[in-house]
């Protein structure tokens, strides 16, 4: 079980370049990759999508691979050849739009990067052999945080199950009086009301033993601990485990709302209410897991 959240980074270097490879993750509902690489090498945007998918499969994935030329900084310097031909281009824009503004130097600026600082000359195989590696080691790095962070969420989301389990086996313990409860007082009162006027006591008491069948909770509670079984299972499968935690969730939630609607046990509805808040807690939680 893993979080959608994490950071992983790794450089590989040859004899003359060194590529960094930078992955940001955070939660998102589906898979969804932004990647920034050099232009010259957009080619390896499908390589990587594909390696990434193999490993993740939620969460949005930002993607930066950096390439530069080793001493490139020192040497950098402008290339008045680069200049007039962009200043060109842009003279000539200019008049395709018929635009009033002069091009300016800021133009010329914001245009493309007038600093050389070496161009690159590296093979696509050459890139490869740095990507590949650099990758690999990232999204290494990437997942071990996201386990990490997984099996943290995971210890946090069994305290609030175990919680929940007994609160509900207190529910249960609460409840099972409380049918013979509701039916006495109920039948209490109707006599009160009634008072001495003549009256059928099997019809009466059968009348008010459906109607104090109403509150009876039993049915929900044995299907919030199915609930509970079947989350601790999924918790300890592999994969996308987050919508299925988030559904099973739900399902608790309207066996807890069904347990608060049908009685009018205040202890009972207190434990309940108790319920609720440790759900939508592990809700919380969920929504951040694979």
């Amino acid at each position: 079980m893993k979080s959608m959240t994490g950071f992983g980074k790794a450089t590989k270097a040859n004899e003359l370049y060194e590529l960094t490879v930078e992955l940001r993750a955070v939660n998102n509902r589906y898979l969804d990759l932004n990647i920034r690489l050099p232009r010259e090498f957009s080619l390896f945007e499908n390589l990587i999508r594909e390696r990434i998918k193999k490993e993740i499969t939620r969460g949005k994935i930002n993607v930066f691979v950096n390439l530069e030329k080793h001493g490139a900084q020192s040497d950098a310097a402008v290339d008045p050849a680069l200049a007039q031909k962009m200043f060109s281009e842009l003279q000539a824009i200019h008049l395709s739009l018929n635009l009033q503004e002069p091009v300016t130097l800021a133009h010329l600026l914001n245009y493309l990067p007038l600093a050389e600082t070496g161009s690159i000359q590296l093979e696509e195989e050459e890139f490869k052999a740095l990507l590949e590696p650099a990758l690999q080691e990232a999204l290494t790095q990437l997942n071990t945080m996201r386990g990490a962070e997984g099996a943290h969420l995971k210890q946090d989301m069994t305290e609030r199950i175990n919680n929940i389990a007994e609160l509900t086996e207190d529910i249960k313990n609460k409840a099972s009086g409380n049918v013979q409860e509701t039916f006495n007082r109920m039948l209490e009162n109707i006599r009160t009301l009634i008072g001495e006027q003549k009256m059928d006591e099997t019809r009466l008491e059968q009348e008010v033993a459906l109607i104090s069948d109403k509150v009876d909770i039993t049915e929900e509670c044995v299907r919030m601990d199915s609930h509970l079984k079947l989350f601790r299972q999924t918790m300890e499968k592999s994969g996308e485990t987050g919508k299925k935690l988030t559904f099973i969730l739900q399902e608790m939630l309207r066996e807890a709302n069904t347990m608060n609607s049908k009685n009018a046990n205040v202890a009972i509805q207190h434990q309940v209410i108790r319920v609720k808040e440790e759900i939508e807690k592990i809700r919380e939680q969920a929504q951040n897991l694979e």
